[in-house]
Order: C-alpha cells, then sequence, then structure tokens
C-alpha cells in the first residue's frame, strides 16, 4: 500500500474501537510494525491512534527520535511537538522513561533554528534526572552563550527550572551560573538574575554564596531584569552590605525605569527601610515623591502611596 494510502487506513482507523481482545491485538500488531516506516506521516499516525498510545507507549520513543535526527528542521519541530505532547499525557510516565535515556539526542546543536531549540529544551527539562543532570546542566552552560539572546535566556531559565525540579542538582546550577556571569554579557546576567530569585524563593540558605555576585554584577544589570536583583537585595538586605546603596543608584534614576522596575524597587526600599532605617531613610522621601508624581504609573502610584501611608501610620 502506498504512504497516502497508509495515511488514508490511519485516519479511519483513529475513530474505530476493535470489539475483541483478539482484534485489538491484531491491530497492535499492524501498528506496531507501522512504526517502523520511513515515511514520517505514516509513524505520526500511528502514535496517534489512542489504542497503540494506551498499550505501547514505551516502544514509540525510539522511531520518533529516529525522525527528529533524519528530518528537515520544519518536521524535526513537528515531532518534537509530538513528543512534548506525549510526556503530558496520562500515560506518560513510561514513555518519559524511555526519553531520559537518550537525553543527549535534545541537546541544541548550533545549526538548529530557534524554535527547534526552544522545543527541545523543554523535553529535555522534563526528562532530566538526578544521575543525568550534571551532563545536562554542563551542555546547558555550555550553549549559553548562543548567538540568539532569547535562545540563550531560555537555556538559562532550563538550568533554573532543573534546579527547582532536582534539589540535589540546584547547588550545581547556582555554581555553573555563577560562572556564566564572569562573561558579563547583559543577556547573560538579566537571565542569571532571574535564576537566582527563582532559587532563592525555594532555597533561601543559597544567599550565602551570592552575597558577592548580587554586589559585583546586579548593579550592571539593566532594564526589567533589574527587578529581579532588587527583590533579590529586597528580600536578603540584611545578609548584603551594599543593599542599600544598590538600591539608591536605582532609585536616582527612578524615573528612567521601567514600571515593573519601579514597582520592585518600591518594595525593596520599603523592606530595607524597616531592616536598615538609617541608611535607607535618606532617599526614601525622595522616591516616595517621585512614585507618587502624575506622570507615573497608577499601579505605581498605588503602591507609593499604600507604603507612605504604612510607613506615617507607624514606622514601628
Amino acid at each position: 500500500m502506498t504512504e497516502w494510502g497508509q495515511v488514508a487506513v490511519f485516519n479511519l482507523l483513529i475513530s474505530y474501537f476493535p470489539k475483541t481482545a483478539e482484534e485489538k491485538f491484531d491491530l497492535l500488531n499492524i501498528l506496531d510494525n507501522r512504526l517502523k516506516s520511513s515515511s514520517a506521516a505514516v509513524v505520526l499516525l500511528a502514535k496517534g491512534e489512542p489504542l497503540l498510545l494506551r498499550q505501547a507507549v514505551q516502544r514509540l520513543a525510539a522511531p520518533l527520535l529516529t525522525l527528529v535526527s533524519t528530518c528537515c528542521c520544519e518536521l524535526a519541530y513537528v515531532v518534537l511537538q509530538h513528543l512534548l505532547l506525549l510526556l503530558e499525557t496520562p500515560d506518560g510516565e513510561g514513555f518519559r522513561l524511555a526519553l531520559e535515556k537518550e537525553y543527549q539526542q535534545f541537546f541544541c546543536r548550533h545549526s538548529d533554528p530557534s524554535y527547534v531549540k526552544y522545543t527541545k529544551l523543554k523535553i529535555l527539562t522534563a526528562i532530566t534526572t538526578e544521575a543525568s543532570a550534571p551532563a545536562v546542566l554542563q551542555e546547558l552552560k555550555e550553549s549559553a552563550c548562543d548567538a540568539d539572546a532569547n535562545v540563550g535566556r531560555e537555556i538559562i531559565s532550563s538550568m533554573g527550572e532543573i534546579g527547582l525540579l532536582l534539589p540535589s542538582a540546584a547547588a550545581e546550577v547556582v555554581g555553573l551560573v555563577l560562572s556564566l556571569l564572569e562573561y558579563e554579557i547583559d543577556f547573560v546576567m538579566g537571565a542569571a538574575f532571574g535564576v537566582f530569585r527563582d532559587l532563592l524563593r525555594k532555597y533561601r540558605e543559597m544567599i550565602d554564596r551570592l552575597v558577592d555576585a548580587v554586589e559585583k554584577y546586579g548593579p550592571k544589570v539593566t532594564g526589567a531584569d533589574l527587578a529581579s536583583v532588587l527583590w533579590i537585595v529586597g528580600e536578603f538586605g540584611s545578609v548584603i552590605p551594599e543593599a542599600p546603596y544598590i538600591v539608591e543608584a536605582v532609585a536616582d534614576r527612578f524615573l528612567e525605569e521601567e514600571p515593573t522596575v519601579q514597582l520592585e524597587l518600591l518594595s525593596a526600599a520599603t523592606k530595607l527601610f524597616f531592616s536598615r532605617p538609617g541608611e535607607v531613610q535618606p532617599f526614601l522621601g525622595n522616591l516616595l515623591r517621585q512614585a507618587l508624581g502624575e506622570h507615573c504609573n497608577f499601579d505605581v502610584r498605588d503602591k507609593a502611596l499604600f507604603i507612605y501611608r504604612l510607613i506615617k501610620a507607624d514606622v514601628d
């Protein structure tokens, strides 16, 4: 039967439910044989048959991975999306176990287009285990300084997600991301502090390893990424000696920053005021005056007004 004929049959088979166990196993044998087809359309349709998906989900990994490595980028992307979907199905645990052994298949190649890299990163994050984490994280670290800044950000974010999913890998994630800061690339520093913020929300004890990095590289972060630095400074200002001065430097250019940064700046300044009032009081008043100006974002003004009333009501 031709490729198109097989596709037509599979389209009909998707809506068919066998009446007996014998008929079910006959269909499974037919579907299993089609997984070896050289046609991507046939393999993907065989994969989509609900009967096969329930009974032999682990056997889908090999033919789909073969398609990823041998097809053009556009078709590889479609197959990768199918893999991602399979991982999210109720029967996906068995499929995940099969992919965990093949994690290297999802390392990003330099020639991969960005949309393929994004999908590979999602799959790689989902299938990384404690055993494979060191190799995966090292590979991601080597790829982080990608020519495409958006891809580089996604790679660093994936490292952070692995650290959140696998507590045993969190310390290694912090060490590798800290090493990336030495390049002093803008998007790398911004993404790195986003990772630090997320990890510190779960592993607060890691702040001791990050104090020097916050003081050295935090002031160099610009744009929306600065909000992550300010969150860290505000949350852990009591153990970061330079915290008030980092906040003050941003406060001096308050009106130039994005609303997200302005909001986080107000929060950080307020937190520091209650823990280190002597160092924050000199610039807090001016910061609130700027935030209450008519030219500010409504959310920023509302937050500044709330903070002003809070402090005025009872500093203690």
